[in-house]
């Protein structure tokens, strides 16, 4: 659009409404004790990779943000509780998973794992759940390859 004010041709934006689209969702402080005992917990190792995490692990939930209803205080929930709604991961890691969900949630087709098209449980097609997706439960994922792996 030409800007009325300067009269060179710019790029504006608009709002299409005052309103907001979505509906806030108040996310749960992690405290440092909490963050040690997850860390601790997972042995500061990326579910992805297994490998150890050498800059700042991300607590990551495995469900993704976007499709909670509300967000889940790690300090209610027990070890295997905590292994059953979490996992850690490299901030690159992270923004992968972000990206796949992202367009998992776009779409309702779950994004292959690393490009490897297979999920433990249910297919592409997203169906209410996340598992059985390696962006999921990346342990999980590779724990059921490999098993699927030495049925073979």
């Amino acid at each position: 659009m030409v800007c009325k004010h300067c009269g060179t041709e710019r790029t504006h934006y608009k709002l299409l409404s005052l309103e907001p689209v979505f509906k806030a969702k108040p996310r749960i402080t992690i405290t440092l004790s909490q963050r040690k005992r997850v860390l601790e917990l997972f042995e500061g190792r990326d579910a992805f990779s297994g490998a150890s995490i050498s800059s700042t692990p991300e607590i990551d939930h495995k469900v993704p943000w976007t499709r909670m209803e509300n967000d889940i205080d790690i300090a209610t929930l027990s070890d295997d509780e905590i292994k059953e709604h979490f996992q850690l991961l490299t901030r690159e890691h992270n923004l992968l998973k972000d990206r796949a969900c992202s367009h998992c949630k776009a779409t309702n087709k779950r994004t292959p794992f690393l490009g490897i098209r297979y999920w433990y449980e249910g297919t592409e097609q997203y169906k209410g759940t996340c598992e059985g997706c390696g962006w999921y439960d990346g342990i999980k994922w590779r724990n059921n390859v490999n098993e699927h792996l030495s049925n073979d």
